[in-house]
């Protein structure tokens, strides 16, 4: 007769032959039976935890980038000015005005313009521009509008001023674009002239450096530009000879 007691047999070992697991008084079964570590393995559970960590993930960059601007208020712009400026060649560069919660602020305003940061950083917007009338505008100030729509940066001579620009028809953010840069190269643009404090109108050059950069000069400007090492010596305007400085 035998019996159910084997207390020298290991039942790990494949080559144990003895009682079965379920009969033996010293060694209890273990709760992970082979089904359980297959299905803790599974494809299933592994797709589960993946899940977890980005939706994890995700969530701690979304409190970081709020927390930013919660609690960490930075501010670039404001009422910088440029520095005093005589006639000579030099650029200013368009800048994206960095967005800011007053101290007084709600968190319900610090958390929209966390999100409009947030969206501006990672996320694709789409622009529209509606309808309006021929009015004179700021370069500098529609240039930077322009950046934000395409992401060009704009190089602009710092004697370019005013423009005349409208549009009859609602436009896409790149049609806006497209229609502001030929108003620049087509509308006569005003220029301020620093020797006489007074202002004078030309058209203007968009020299595209690269597919993110454009300078942006008067025609008459652009020999000074080129001595100046500005503006690359073997650039000339298509169809046009080398133009006269306007300004001495």
């Amino acid at each position: 007769m035998y019996t159910t007691e084997c207390p020298l047999v290991d039942f790990a070992s494949p080559i144990g032959g003895g009682c079965p697991p379920l009969l033996s008084p010293q060694r209890p079964m273990s709760n992970h039976s082979p089904e359980n570590s297959e299905s803790s393995s599974s494809p299933s559970c592994r797709r589960r935890l993946i899940r977890r960590f980005l939706i994890i993930g995700l969530s701690l960059v979304i409190l970081l980038a709020i927390a930013q601007l919660v609690f960490f208020d930075v501010w670039e712009g404001g009422d910088w000015k440029p520095p005093e400026w005589h006639g000579e060649p030099r650029f200013v560069e368009t800048r994206l005005p960095k967005l800011t919660a007053p101290p007084n602020a709600s968190f319900q305003q610090r958390l929209t313009i966390a999100y409009t940061q947030f969206m501006r950083r990672f996320g694709k917007t789409t622009y529209s521009f509606g309808a309006r009338s021929n009015a004179l505008c700021s370069v500098h100030g529609l240039l930077t509008q322009a950046m934000e729509v395409g992401g060009t940066k704009y190089l602009i001579a710092q004697e370019v001023s005013n423009v005349e620009f409208g549009h009859t028809n609602t436009l896409s953010g790149a049609q806006w674009v497209t229609a502001f840069e030929s108003a620049l190269q087509n509308n006569q643009p005003q220029c301020f002239h620093p020797a006489t404090n007074g202002f004078w109108s030309e058209n203007l050059l968009l020299v595209r450096e690269n597919a993110r950069v454009v300078k942006v000069i008067p025609r008459s400007r652009l020999p000074d530009y080129q001595k100046a090492g500005l503006v690359d010596q073997s650039y000339r305007p298509d169809g046009d000879p080398t133009p006269t400085s306007q300004v001495r």
